[in-house]
């Protein structure tokens, strides 16, 4: 008689680690300590990409008002020009004096063609940093009316405390320091006991054909507890642990160059900015003590007791006023954005200057 076996068997096993020395913990706290190092990094670089932008918008600002001070000028010069040649014709002023007033206004037109090509060229590199066309025109609001030179000037030590706490790149060095920290903590709790809980479920069928009550079955299960205890590994954890301390100090040491240039940065900008904010407010004196010396230039010219040279010198005085002004006013709202961004807090609310 021909006999032949047939044979099934099947099993399930699980391990649940009940305490494992803290190792999934501080893998876990590591990975939560580097997302937020991530995310502190990418806050850093939006505030970076802000404050470029910024410069640019401050810039097309900027050449607004030397457009307009430019054309200011132009039609001064013209009044000049028109001036001198009616007193020449009508024997009141001398030849000298229309052929400085026209080099004057030919000078003035000059300016102002340079300045509209500067406006147009920094509209242009505003467009493209805010991924529009260049020949889109970009709406910017050029008003002095609203500056607030007393934000940010005093109190430098609790600037630099708030820095010092809410700064994003010090925020990542921070989590990265912990980040290493748990790395240290894992790879210690990788050479300390575990303990699991451990099962499995076994089931084999053994059947013959042609033998009569050839079938058996068997069934098998286990369950309980499992202690691993780490003995040697020829030192290898010694030297990741070591590794991972070594990893850990150089980021302290990345924290601490961090504080230092984050605090260098907030006391440079406030150093800056309240020397512009000092500026600010002497070149709008300029401004405004120039324009009444023209004005009595130009009011003795046509009285016929001045001369046109000393009005084009009030003149050229005034234009250069005008400039120093703008290039402060430039300069001081890049300051104070600049240290807005030294403390970590720039956002769309330090673009205007309320």
């Amino acid at each position: 008689m021909r006999t032949s076996s047939r044979a099934q068997s099947g099993g399930l096993s699980f391990s649940w680690v009940l305490f494992d020395s803290g190792h999934r913990k501080s893998a876990l706290d590591g990975a939560r300590e580097l997302l937020a190092a991530a995310n502190a990094d990418q806050n850093d670089a939006m505030q970076r990409a802000f404050l470029d932008a910024a410069q640019l918008y401050f810039a097309v600002q900027a050449a607004h008002r030397r457009l307009t001070a430019a054309e200011q000028v132009l039609a001064m010069s013209k009044e000049h020009f028109v001036a001198a040649s009616e007193r020449h014709k009508a024997g009141a002023a001398a030849l000298a004096d229309r052929y400085q007033a026209q080099t004057a206004y030919t000078q003035a037109n000059l300016r102002r063609s340079r300045e509209q090509g500067a406006l147009v060229s920094s509209q242009g590199v505003l467009a493209l940093r805010m991924g529009l066309s260049a020949s889109d025109p970009v709406p910017v609001i050029v008003d002095e009316t609203n500056l607030q030179t007393h934000r940010y000037v005093e109190h430098v030590d609790e600037l630099i405390a708030v820095a010092q706490q809410k700064h994003p790149v010090l925020v990542a060095a921070q989590a990265r320091v912990a980040a290493a920290n748990a790395a240290v903590a894992e790879v210690k709790a990788q050479g300390r006991p575990t303990l699991s809980l451990t099962g499995n479920l076994n089931k084999a069928k053994n059947r013959m054909t042609g033998s009569v009550g050839a079938e058996s079955n068997r069934k098998e299960s286990t369950i309980g507890l499992q202690l691993s205890i780490p003995i040697f590994h020829g030192f290898e954890k010694t030297y990741q642990v070591q590794e991972a301390q070594a990893q850990a100090a150089i980021q302290i040491a990345a924290l601490d160059t961090h504080r230092l240039q984050v605090s260098t940065d907030v006391w440079t900008q406030h150093a800056s900015l309240k020397m512009e904010t000092e500026n600010l407010s002497h070149t709008t004196q300029l401004v405004q003590q120039s324009m009444k010396s023209l004005e009595i230039m130009q009011g003795r010219y046509l009285a016929g007791v001045g001369s046109m040279t000393d009005v084009l010198n009030a003149m050229s005085a005034y234009a250069s006023a005008q400039e120093q002004h703008i290039e402060v006013t430039r300069s001081w709202q890049v300051n104070r954005l600049s240290l807005a961004g030294s403390l970590g807090r720039l956002g769309f609310w330090d673009l205007g200057d309320e």
